[in-house]
């Protein structure tokens, strides 16, 4: 019998659906693929679009569907466009689940939320990537192996370093956060507790910004999805 509950898959900042590689097959669903954050990202639409315009991508995306309901998989920097889509659903949503996921405060920004050192980096490289289409990720080697990977096997590192890191919206890294009407209940956090990107005590604040009281932990590095693929794929499962 064929499910109800759509599974939308939201890749960290700069990634696309190729994270999803090594465990989409183990969905108890055929995952719906969200590969922008926009429709045509381009650097006009990066500079002027806004968090709705992100939203209204992805219903866009998945207005053709039947599904009754959906579970939304906000990973990484994807954290804030994940509440903002379970806002606008509302009650189609049977569960968010947060990845590692970095969610500002309420009436605060993504770049807000980062430690003072981390805020000061990204503004200076977000201004140079907004104006590029993709970067290569074999620019990133370094970052890539000890914060992103430091759990992944050889042979995913150098997949990985063969991708391109996609340029984000400004927007969702500079746009205040409003979490007046988000709804707090149907949602759980997955802690990665060998993630060098966010500790977990950092991963435990960004889910107090939306309350969130259930978790999980995977012994992970921060892509789980493709370091530990079984074990992430059986903890979603669990929520159809």
């Amino acid at each position: 019998m064929e499910s109800k509950t759509g599974l939308i898959l939201l890749p960290g900042a700069g990634m696309s659906d190729w994270i999803w590689d090594r465990c989409k097959a183990q969905f108890l669903v055929k995952p719906i693929m969200i590969t922008d954050r926009i429709s045509n990202n381009n650097y006009l639409n990066r500079k002027k679009s806004k968090m709705l315009d992100c939203v209204s991508h992805i219903e866009q995306i998945i207005q053709e569907e039947k599904y009754v309901d959906y579970i939304i998989i906000g990973h990484s920097g994807s954290g804030p466009i994940a509440a903002k889509l379970a806002q606008s659903l509302k009650d189609k949503v049977k569960h968010v689940i947060y990845v590692a996921a970095n969610i500002p405060k309420h009436g605060q920004t993504m770049i807000d939320s980062l430690p003072f050192l981390l805020r000061l980096i990204n503004i200076i490289a977000i201004k140079k990537m907004i104006k590029k289409d993709s970067i290569p990720y074999k620019n990133m080697e370094k970052i890539i192996r000890e914060k992103f990977c430091n759990t992944c096997t050889e042979e995913i590192i150098k997949n990985i370093l063969q991708k391109e890191m996609k340029s984000e919206p400004l927007c969702a890294i500079s746009e205040k956060m409003d979490w007046s009407s988000y709804a707090e209940s149907k949602q759980t956090y997955f802690l990665l507790t060998k993630d060098n990107t966010l500790s977990i005590d950092r991963q435990k604040q960004m889910a107090n910004n939306l309350n969130i009281q259930d978790f999980i932990e995977i012994d992970s590095d921060h892509l789980v999805m493709l370091s530990h693929p079984n074990e992430f794929a059986s903890a979603v499962n669990k929520f159809f």
